[in-house]
């Protein structure tokens, strides 16, 4: 069998695809032989993809939410380390050159965290100015899945993602690289690291809600709950008075605001009941 020229798989999530067009776009610096693939296609049986190349694997799923795809490319994965991929990125030429020097620099944490920039080589966000072994609450709280290389085999049996959280999630849509995140501190009791170097570029970021809509705001109190359930009134009020001073929330809206997060609390608590 004809073996990648890397030492991590690449789990990418998609949807109804019949070709593997979109991993020549992923990928217009590399040969896809040299590269280490799961895709996880969630699709209907009229839509099936299927794969005789020998570094790419094809997981055809029939059900939905981007956690469950996640999960299911992390029970197939083999590698100690999985990058956490989405089907409209670009790689950087040099990224698995990158992606190696930072688990080399953190081969014990759980979890590092590359850049990402946009097509027009900006930064996706404000990151740390330099790498760092453990991120802080706040800095942890603003981590996209596309920056994260995950130690599996520190996780393995011990940490999924949590398929209440995610997009095509029926109760939460977006928030699950928080409340995975804080399940690998909380079970393994190890880092999450950031490697300063950017890796990919990503057209358009998004959680799939507006920022300050009702949902949004739904989503934080489900996920403040879950993640800090002995202090999320704080992080709620903390959210608020972040958006204040940004000119995100007007203060008239503020009493709204809580509102939503807590029906996103009670929402969480009632699903763990």
């Amino acid at each position: 069998m004809m073996r990648s020229k890397i030492n991590f798989q690449i789990l990418i999530a998609t949807m109804h695809r019949e070709n593997f067009d979109f991993l020549y776009a992923m990928f217009p610096h590399h040969s896809l032989i040299d590269l280490d693939i799961i895709v996880v296609n969630q699709t209907t049986s009229n839509t099936i993809l299927s794969s005789e190349r020998p570094t790419i694997k094809v997981i055809n799923s029939f059900e939905r939410g981007l956690s469950k795809s996640r999960n299911l490319a992390l029970q197939h994965a083999t590698s100690d380390w999985c990058l956490i991929a989405d089907d409209d990125l670009v790689y950087l030429k040099d990224f698995e050159k990158q992606i190696e020097n930072g688990f080399t620099t953190f081969p014990n944490s759980g979890l590092i965290v590359f850049q990402v920039e946009s097509k027009k080589h900006c930064l996706h966000r404000e990151y740390p100015e330099k790498s760092i072994l453990q991120l802080n609450a706040f800095q942890k709280l603003n981590i996209c899945s596309v920056e994260m290389l995950i130690n599996r085999r520190i996780i393995y049996n011990k940490v999924v993602f949590n398929e209440y959280f995610g997009l095509g999630s029926q109760f939460f849509n977006s928030g699950e690289e928080c409340v995975f995140i804080n399940d690998i501190e909380v079970k393994t009791n190890k880092s999450i690291s950031f490697y300063k170097e950017i890796i990919v570029q990503h057209p358009s970021l998004s959680t799939g809600n507006k920022y300050g809509g009702s949902k949004w705001y739904f989503n934080k109190g489900g996920v403040f709950t879950k993640v800090f359930p002995k202090s999320f009134h704080l992080w709620m009020l903390i959210q608020i008075l972040f958006d204040i001073k940004q000119g995100k929330m007007k203060i008239n809206t503020i009493f709204k605001v809580y509102k939503e997060m807590i029906i996103g609390s009670v929402t969480l608590g009632k699903i763990n009941q």
